[in-house]
């Protein structure tokens, strides 16, 4: 399951958690206050395409901000080097058969999954989440 929203609320200020961690200071975090208060209010109003878009405006302005080739791990930015491992691993017979892949090669970012997605990413899914964890292993992703 990737990118599960169980509170909203709590991952939704992406300049305060910049900030927090010391990667944009006060000036940093205003310069994108526009660009947060127009997301809030787009998750507030279940406008998932626009909410979706305002996410990646922020991130990419952070990611200006900070200098950061991504924003996946800011500890090691070196992303190419952090998913060797993980895409030998996914592309391993036995995990491809747990996934149910079949034949479908791994990409790391999937456009048509995303655009697919777009309604998930203002939708909270923690009663559902309760439940499948009752009854299903889940793999939590983000």
């Amino acid at each position: 399951m990737g990118n599960p929203v169980l509170n909203r609320a709590v991952i939704s200020d992406y300049r305060s958690i910049f900030q927090q961690w010391g990667l944009i200071d006060s000036q940093g975090a205003l310069a994108v206050k526009p660009l947060q208060d127009a997301l809030n209010k787009a998750i507030s109003e279940h406008d998932s395409a626009t909410a979706t878009d305002l996410r990646n405006q922020i991130l990419g302005r952070l990611d200006d901000m900070t200098m950061q080739q991504q924003n996946f791990n800011i500890l090691k930015d070196d992303l190419q080097n952090q998913l060797k491992g993980f895409l030998e691993y996914i592309a391993r017979p036995g995990v491809r058969q747990a996934l149910h892949t079949g034949s479908i090669k791994f990409t790391f970012s999937n456009l048509t999954v995303q655009d697919m997605l777009k309604e998930d990413f203002v939708s909270e899914v923690d009663r559902e989440m309760d439940q499948l964890l009752e009854h299903y292993r889940i793999l939590i992703y983000w």
